[in-house]
């Protein structure tokens, strides 16, 4: 997904915040308000999302801000794997992928002692770019406890309870554990903007607000995917999952009701979802950055040490020509 806040930056997108504010008929929880607004300025607004990352079980799990190390230290704990066969290269770039828009806020220069520990994770919990990628993640691998986390895009409440149902009790969001904490991951659907270049911004907002209406609300429930309004999220959760249900809403919900979750799964569903904080984001720069030493070191030969300086290097370099740190 494209990186709004970098584009806002850069001044490629305009701040629609006022837009926003000055409308009284959205009805945003806190964590998705936090995801469209960082700094008072908002750059994009979305339909619906869908959430991504790991989900473990809660009776190993018992606090959902997890970073890499610690993560690292429960596997060892258990005697076993963190992850179902995932590249080393992806779970370095994970760990520091969401990370990269504190260190430009910041204007943070990451120096080896952050680096060298992140590969030394990496290489531990996963696989060599030279091994074949053979398994994939699943309810049952995870109820068995062949690894300690799954890889898992949910998509809306019933989808949950089916992880529930497959898992056996009920699981953690833990996101993906970074360097400082846990990013709960959220893929926005139908994503808009306005350009700084637009003749008429505010017949676009008139036209792009349109997603928070309460008509497409209901239709991005009724596709299976979580509305950013609130009201209609509960209103979602209470015609899919429960006995209690509107008929008047047929059309939307019907297609998805399943019934017979009570008001604690309901309650778990909406403090599950309410941990997000963080938007899908892809820098393919940077991803090549990493892929490329990880590669050097699989395929190379190259020592620990030398990727490690490597990475710091062009990392560095990278987020000084493109984010503007250093």
């Amino acid at each position: 997904d494209n990186d709004y806040q970098y584009m806002g930056r850069n001044g490629t997108v305009i701040d629609i915040s006022d837009h926003l504010n000055n409308s009284k008929d959205f009805n945003f929880s806190d964590s998705i308000k936090s995801i469209m607004s960082k700094d008072g300025k908002c750059y994009n607004i979305f339909a619906a999302y869908t959430t991504m990352g790991f989900w473990g079980k809660t009776s190993i799990w018992n606090c959902s801000d997890i970073d890499y190390d610690t993560a690292n230290t429960i596997s060892r704990e258990h005697g076993k794997p963190l992850y179902c066969q995932k590249y080393n290269y992806d779970l370095f770039d994970m760990a520091l992928r969401y990370e990269t828009e504190k260190f430009a806020e910041d204007k943070t220069i990451i120096d080896e002692k952050v680096i060298e520990p992140l590969i030394d994770y990496s290489v531990e919990q996963g696989i060599s770019i030279n091994d074949s990628k053979t398994l994939f993640d699943t309810y049952s691998g995870l109820a068995n406890e062949e690894y300690l986390l799954g890889f898992f895009e949910i998509s809306n409440p019933i989808a949950m309870c089916e992880m529930y149902k497959g898992v056996g009790q009920k699981t953690d969001f833990i996101g993906f554990p970074s360097i400082y904490g846990s990013c709960h991951v959220i893929v926005p659907q139908c994503s808009l903007a306005i350009t700084a270049s637009a003749r008429y911004p505010d017949a676009c907002w008139e036209l792009i607000s349109k997603v928070l209406s309460i008509e497409t609300q209901r239709l991005s429930a009724s596709f299976g995917q979580f509305p950013v309004n609130d009201g209609i999220l509960n209103e979602y959760i209470q015609n899919t999952m429960t006995g209690s249900y509107s008929e008047d809403l047929d059309d939307y919900y019907r297609i998805q009701r399943t019934g017979g979750y009570n008001t604690p799964y309901k309650d778990w569903v909406l403090q599950t979802i309410s941990k997000a904080d963080t938007a899908a984001t892809y820098d393919w720069g940077i991803f090549n950055i990493f892929y490329e030493e990880f590669a050097g070191m699989d395929i190379s030969g190259k020592d620990k040490a030398t990727v490690g300086r490597a990475i710091t290097s062009r990392y560095n370099l990278y987020m000084e020509e493109n984010y503007g740190t250093g």
